[in-house]
Formats: structure tokens, sequence, C-alpha cells
């Protein structure tokens, strides 16, 4: 890939992360397995309104490498606060096994869909990594599915409850 289409590519992360801000998530921390072109483990938790920050830990089923990435996420309501979609950008380090230079920094990108029903959540992804410095591949791609246990959830506020047939008192000074 050019450099202009990495500009792009990050351009259109940032635009599509200024789409609708909501509140989305349903939960405030969560921790699972990513399985797809690699394996791994996954930690998410929930930094501000929309934002989670995501620490990623994973290997390939090639070799002996080790990918480690933190991802700042920006999360949209699709339907209720169950579903929603996330793009994200972070900083990428993969540890190569059999190598004298043996860390490899990198950006990563991720965007994907992610339901969360009571204490379970699933997510799948699309997640380009770019390599710097000397390297065989400088684009990796990964897509994967993780499944989250919710440690913490997310505290729901209280509902008013519409009463149309009841009237509004009026104060009057």
């Amino acid at each position: 890939m050019r450099i202009d289409q990495i500009r792009f590519l990050v351009l259109g992360v940032i635009l599509l992360n200024q789409i609708s801000p909501t509140h989305s998530q349903r939960y405030r921390t969560a921790v699972g397995i990513r399985m797809g072109n690699d394996i791994g483990l996954s930690i998410q938790q929930k930094i501000a309104k929309s934002w989670t920050l995501e620490g990623i830990v994973n290997t390939t089923f090639q070799n002996q490498d080790v990918r480690m990435k933190l991802l700042v996420e920006n999360h949209h309501r699709i339907l209720g606060k169950r579903l929603n979609m996330y793009f994200g950008a972070g900083p990428h380090l993969k540890y190569i096994y059999d190598s004298v230079e043996h860390l490899k920094p990198g950006l990563a990108l991720i965007g994907g869909l992610e339901l969360t029903v009571g204490r379970l959540n699933a997510s799948l992804d699309f997640q380009p990594s770019f390599q710097f410095g000397k390297v065989d591949r400088f684009f990796i791609p990964s897509t994967a599915m993780t499944i989250r246990y919710v440690l913490i959830k997310e505290k729901q506020k209280e509902r008013k409850k519409w009463q149309f047939w009841k009237k509004k008192e009026r104060r009057r000074n």
C-alpha cells in the first residue's frame, strides 16, 4: 500500500467516527477470546460515553510470533444499546520469535459489529495492521470473532413511566 492509500484509509476511519456518536455499550469491562486468522485474548474497558480501550494479545497458527495492540474505539448504536458498530486505531507491536530485531512497531486499525446480550458480548471485526521498518510484510489483514464475558455491566438509568392519565401539578407562586 502506498502512503496516499494509508492517508485515505485513516481519514475515512476518522470521518466515520464522527457520525452520530451515541451511548452504545451495555458494559464497562469485558474479557474474552479472539479467534480468526489468529487466536488471542481481548480485554475491553469503557473510558468515556461512547469510547473504549481494547487491549489484544494474539498469535498466529503459522509461527510463534506475538502481536500486541492497544486500540481506542468509538462505538455507534445501530439498534438499541445491544447492537453497535465501532471503528478505532492504535499502536501495534509485533514480537518476532526467531529474529535478531525482536520488536516491530506499527499501526492497527479496526472496524466491526458488536452484540451484547446479558453478560455475553460477541463481535466480528476486520483489523488491518501496518508494520514499520524492515519487515517482510507491511500490510497484515485480520478478520476475527471475539467472544467476551462482561465483568462489569453498565449501570442502567431509571426510566420515567409515562402516565398520561395523571395531571401534572402546577406550582403557583
